[in-house]
């Protein structure tokens, strides 16, 4: 948790967003993206994808995905009012872009969209149904059903998906300041699934489709488990990168390649017109550990549409490289 040094600004914030090969889609400022890859090289080593293991599974024949689970991960400790206020005023351009994307077979995309805080505590890694807890924040009331999730099919003219996604991501500030957004997506891909706590019940749905593109998005101002602006695991028991890789490899049965992430968070300790931001060093190792699916940008920048581009980039080239699934 960090105390605002700055006022109130505005930042496009980082999106994991679409699958396939459309050539002509654009992003809400206009611009298009490019065909580039993820923004460090690969590792040489890990899970396929990443490169071959010993006991990794064998190679699969690369599909183009058509079904893409995202999960966006909002800090909701006290600092993060402006940033949450700024990934609202994004929500309409993002979910229009992925409302248009096609895929390569004139598809629309099959997406779903859930989201979690970096709050262990209370949370324990359960998708939000409604807004956060702060006094400002209980007046909305997204959807009459119990789908932990969106997808393209809950939006109606009156009420379209980006104004119940808004609705959901204003989380409030008055979240744990130990943010743990990678035990929180841990927690929502395991022991949410086994309690059925991220399960469409009434149709015994888990969140995680074996096909989909499993597409993690972090947000925060901190590190996981808090800044320290070093590499020291605290505080404890605080498991490392690598073993978060591990577990989002199990859930896609060894592939790395299935899964994908995008960090917006402090490259080094940092400040700009929204305030400041401590050292991201283990959220950053995890960019680098599934390193052709992921992509890293600082939160300490007045202006995020290079993100966008970076992240439509990086996940859209693993939706075309996605290994069949049988």
């Amino acid at each position: 948790m960090l105390r605002r040094l700055l006022p109130l600004g505005l930042f496009g914030a980082i999106v994991a967003l679409a699958c396939g090969s459309e050539p002509g889609s654009t992003f809400p400022d206009g611009t298009s993206s490019s065909s580039s890859g993820g923004q460090f090289p690969p590792d040489g080593g890990g899970i396929i994808g990443g490169g071959d293991t010993k006991d990794g599974p064998p190679p699969a024949t690369p599909v183009e995905c058509k079904k893409m689970d995202i999960i966006f991960v909002i800090d909701n400790s006290v600092s993060m009012k402006q940033e949450q206020d700024a990934l609202i005023t994004s929500i309409p351009g993002f979910i229009k872009l992925i409302e248009e994307y096609k895929t390569a077979a004139d598809e629309l995309l099959d997406y779903r969209i859930g989201i979690l805080s970096t709050d262990v505590s209370a949370d324990q890694g359960r998708m939000r149904k409604s807004r956060g807890a702060d006094p400002d924040t209980q007046s909305c009331n997204p959807l009459d059903n119990d789908k932990p999730w969106l997808e393209r099919t809950d939006g109606t003219e009156s009420l379209p998906v980006s104004d119940v996604f808004a609705c959901r991501a204003r989380l409030g500030t008055t979240g744990s300041p130990v943010e743990l957004p990678l035990e929180s997506t841990r927690l929502a891909l395991y022991e949410r699934i086994t309690d059925q706590s991220n399960v469409l019940k009434s149709q015994n749905e888990p969140f995680l489709r074996k096909d989909a593109l499993l597409a993690i998005v972090v947000i925060t101002d901190e590190d996981e488990g808090g800044g320290d602006n070093d590499q020291t695991l605290k505080p404890a028991p605080l498991n490392t990168p690598e073993f978060y890789a591990g577990k989002f490899d199990d859930v896609k049965e060894g592939y790395r390649a299935r899964w994908a992430t995008a960090v917006i968070a402090g490259e080094e300790q940092c400040t700009s017109a929204l305030g400041s931001a401590d050292k991201a060093v283990r959220l950053k190792k995890l960019v680098e550990a599934n390193a052709t699916n992921g992509v890293f940008d600082s939160i300490c920048k007045d202006d995020f549409s290079g993100s966008l581009k970076r992240a439509f980039d990086v996940f859209s080239n693993a939706c075309k490289a996605f290994p069949g699934v049988k």
